[in-house]
């Protein structure tokens, strides 16, 4: 799974032997009422993981809308179906809707150590998500996000591509609110 943050660009580099794709799944982290990703920002995330030598795969989906309308026409007001503790669910529902080309799907880790705390991903959790078809990997949780920020300021291509503000997608790649 493949954000273009810090994580995720580190996974990828870090693993560059044992992947074969980077999936982007648009519709995830852009927040309540945003829909795509510009396509120059999208397309600059796809160059630079070609370049890396694997290929992109951009899924869309609307879970993350579906995750707060359902919240609200249930009452909840968020309260139990929050994205940060459904985005999980939706991560292995993508990985089983390409189970047929992939059969290993990393999770990067956000935290690490003291710092995991309980949501949609965690390294007790992402496993469980595995199949006959599919296993689901937590990626690196033992890593502080501050080692992992020196080993990808090695590679220009993360460097040049990193996309680390979700707050303003439609600004471009990062618009320094984050």
């Amino acid at each position: 799974m493949f954000s273009g943050g810090v994580d995720s660009w580190h996974t990828l580099l870090r693993r560059r032997g044992d992947l074969t794709y980077a999936i982007f799944v648009d519709g995830f982290d852009l927040g309540e009422g945003a829909t795509r990703l510009p396509e120059a920002v999208a397309s600059a995330m796809w160059e630079g993981v070609r370049r890396v030598g694997h290929s992109f795969v951009e899924v869309e989906t609307n879970a993350r809308g579906w995750c707060f309308d359902l919240a609200a026409l249930l009452g909840f007001r968020d309260r139990y179906l929050v994205w940060s503790f459904a985005h999980g669910a939706a991560l292995a529902a993508v990985g089983f809707a390409l189970a047929a080309v992939i059969g290993r799907v990393f999770v990067p880790s956000s935290d690490s150590g003291e710092e995991l705390v309980p949501w949609g991903s965690h390294p007790d959790l992402d496993p469980l998500w595995s199949g006959p078809t599919i296993t689901f990997e937590h990626d690196e949780c033992a890593t502080p996000r501050i080692e992992k920020l020196a080993a990808i300021a090695t590679s220009e291509i993360a460097l040049s591509r990193l996309r680390v503000c979700w707050t303003s997608p439609m600004t471009g790649y990062n618009s320094g609110r984050c």
